[in-house]
C-alpha cells in the first residue's frame, strides 16, 4: 500500500493571551494558540471553549463558590457557610478529636422569630452568639422543644429536659462568649444536623434578627 504523507494544520496564532471568535470556527474545527499551548474549539451552542487543562493564574478563588473576599490567614482553612452557600477562610480547630471536628460560624435571619442552624454539625460547643437586633435568643434541640416552650414567659426559667439548650437576651449589636463553654445537640430521630433557635422581644413577639453563632463541632457530616 502506498503510504501517503499529509499534514493538518489547525488555525493558529501566535499571540498571548489571544483565542478564537465564535465567528472564527465551524462547530468542532479546532484553533491552537502555539505561544500559550491552549487549544480550542466550537460547541454546538456557539460558544467557543477550550479543551482541557487549566488556565493560566486560575486559582482558588477563581471558583464560584469561594469567597475570598476576606484574605485567608496563615494557618486559615478553606470551611463551608450554608448560610451564604459559600467556602469561606475560617480558624482550625484548636481541639482534638477525629475527623468532622472544627470551628464553624452559621449566620441566620430569623424568619416570624425561628431559625434553623444547619450548618454547625449535629453537636458541639458554643463559642458565641450575636445578634444585630435587641432579642431573647433560645436554642433548642428539637422543633417540637421549641414550638412546647413558645409560650414560657422570659422571666421562667425552662424546665429541664425541656429541649432548652441555649438561651440569652442580647441588646442591639450585641454579642456573648459562651464561657463555660455549653454543648448543643441535635435531638431529632434521627440525629439531623440542625440546631433550632426562636428569636424574640421579652414579650414573646417575633424579631426578625440576624443571628451568628460561632461553635466548634463535634460531629459534622
Amino acid at each position: 500500500m502506498t503510504t501517503i504523507n499529509a499534514s493538518i494544520i489547525a488555525k493558529a496564532s501566535g499571540v498571548t493571551g489571544e483565542s478564537p471568535l465564535s465567528t472564527d470556527l465551524e462547530v468542532a474545527e479546532i484553533a491552537i494558540n502555539t505561544a500559550d499551548g491552549k487549544i480550542f474549539t466550537k460547541h454546538t451552542n456557539n460558544v467557543v471553549k477550550e479543551l482541557g487543562g487549566v488556565p493560566d493564574g486560575f486559582g482558588l478563588g477563581d471558583l464560584d463558590d469561594v469567597d475570598l473576599s476576606t484574605p485567608p490567614l496563615n494557618t486559615q482553612v478553606i470551611a463551608y457557610n450554608s448560610s451564604t452557600s459559600t467556602w469561606q477562610p475560617v480558624d482550625q480547630s484548636t481541639g482534638g478529636g477525629g475527623g468532622g471536628s472544627g470551628y464553624l460560624i452559621e449566620s441566620q435571619t430569623a424568619a416570624l422569630g425561628v431559625a434553623t442552624f444547619s450548618g454547625i454539625g449535629f453537636s458541639g460547643l458554643l463559642r458565641s452568639v450575636s445578634t444585630d437586633l435587641a432579642a431573647w435568643i433560645v436554642l433548642y434541640e428539637s422543633a417540637a422543644a421549641r414550638t412546647s416552650d413558645a409560650t414560657r414567659a422570659f422571666t421562667a426559667d425552662p424546665s429541664p429536659g425541656s429541649g432548652v439548650l441555649f438561651e440569652a437576651y442580647l441588646p442591639a449589636g450585641g454579642s456573648v462568649t459562651v464561657s463555660p463553654a455549653a454543648g448543643y445537640f441535635n435531638g431529632d430521630s434521627p440525629p439531623a444536623e440542625a440546631i433550632y433557635a426562636a428569636v424574640r422581644d421579652q414579650s414573646k413577639t417575633a424579631v426578625n434578627a440576624a443571628v451568628v453563632i460561632e461553635a466548634y463541632a463535634t460531629v459534622t457530616s
